[in-house]
């Protein structure tokens, strides 16, 4: 998720309290989800992740139940919309996936909050990867995804609490929004992701496994706010860029723990990658930043879920190993995606459709 544009740079105490408030709510997130043994446990961390990433102050009691509900509400209402034509027909369900994956960027791209918009974002992609193979499952993980997202919520309440900010931040300057005010250049920047992702959708949708690609719908999602709020001349080297280090990232974490399979070093490995990558996160409000946070989000879709099997079996060594050539593909596919769509100037037609 971006900073507030036009903000100063954070002092040097403000980045390092953030830093290790991101490591500590992190680590605790991801050891307490192994220790409950939730479904899809990489859910909560991931949440806890995000979260605390974000420029928003310590969340009160009405702000988590705004996030709690920004998260799950897609999810709810996709299911009481779309598991129905799921039976029937994917492609009457993929015509309303599309106005729904739009309104997420043009939330985004309007101005909204990046966290609200990017977990309106995972809730749709859990629909399409579960919910489009077996409706009692899309059940139990929304039961899952309600008990992730409430425990994520409060390791970032106990995160803030554990190390509270101990002055104001900087003040920070008004963001010009002046961009944002003009309706065609908001429909343009939601169009724009939307054409980038929405073939990974589609080839999820209509895949005879689509739980298999949980994580590349997850990434798909983050990927598609990710070009929502990147300008257009960064947003190709930010997508390959963020899915490269990330990559590199969760190869060294798996290599770790082949080595040495343990929950110790799992929750400590996550704490050290928080703590090395938080400064240049909050450090400045850059583009830089934002790729960095997508960075680490590519890093747990990719490590966490290939954890769940045996970390010594060969066909986890095989998952992990494909779904991070798959991540890098898809990045691939987005930096030219973009290009494409960029070059030719797609994302002007809309404009006069919608008039």
């Amino acid at each position: 998720m971006p900073t507030e544009a036009g903000s100063d740079a954070l002092t040097p105490q403000h980045t390092a309290r953030r830093t290790l408030r991101l490591a500590l709510g992190s680590s605790l997130s991801l050891l307490i989800s192994q220790l409950l043994a939730l479904p899809l446990s990489f859910l909560m961390p991931l949440l806890t992740m995000v979260l605390l990433m974000s420029p928003m102050p310590a969340p009160n009691l009405k702000k988590a139940i705004v996030i709690f509900a920004a998260l799950l509400l897609p999810t709810l209402i996709s299911m009481a919309i779309l598991m129905p034509l799921f039976e029937i027909s994917k492609g009457a369900a993929l015509l309303l996936l599309l106005p729904a994956w739009f309104g997420c960027f043009y939330f985004s791209a309007k101005g909204g909050a990046p966290v609200i918009g990017l977990l309106m974002s995972l809730g749709l992609a859990l629909v399409i990867a579960i919910g489009s193979v077996n409706i009692s499952a899309m059940q139990l993980v929304a039961q899952s995804l309600a008990i992730s997202a409430a425990l994520g919520i409060a390791m970032v309440m106990v995160a803030h609490a554990l190390l509270p900010d101990q002055c104001s931040p900087p003040a920070t300057q008004p963001a010009d929004h002046t961009a944002e005010t003009n309706l065609d250049t908001i429909r343009q920047r939601a169009l724009r992701p939307l054409l980038i992702v929405f073939p990974v959708v589609i080839f999820c949708l209509f895949s005879s496994n689509s739980m298999a690609y949980l994580p590349l719908m997850l990434k798909t999602a983050s990927m598609g706010q990710q070009a929502s709020s990147a300008d257009t001349r960064n947003m190709a080297r930010a997508l390959l860029a963020s899915t490269l280090w990330g990559g590199l990232l969760a190869l060294i974490g798996w290599q770790l723990l082949t080595i040495w399979p343990s929950l110790l070093l799992y929750t400590l490995f996550i704490a050290i990658v928080c703590c090395l990558i938080g400064p240049k996160i909050f450090a400045d409000h850059t583009a830089s930043a934002e790729m960095w946070n997508y960075a680490l989000i590519t890093m747990l879709v990719i490590l966490a879920p290939s954890l769940t099997d045996s970390l010594t079996s060969d066909s986890a060594s095989h998952t992990f190993y494909s779904r991070l050539l798959l991540f890098i593909a898809i990045a691939l596919y987005g930096m030219a995606a973009s290009r494409l769509v960029t070059s030719f100037a797609t994302v002007q037609l809309i404009p006069r459709f919608a008039r």
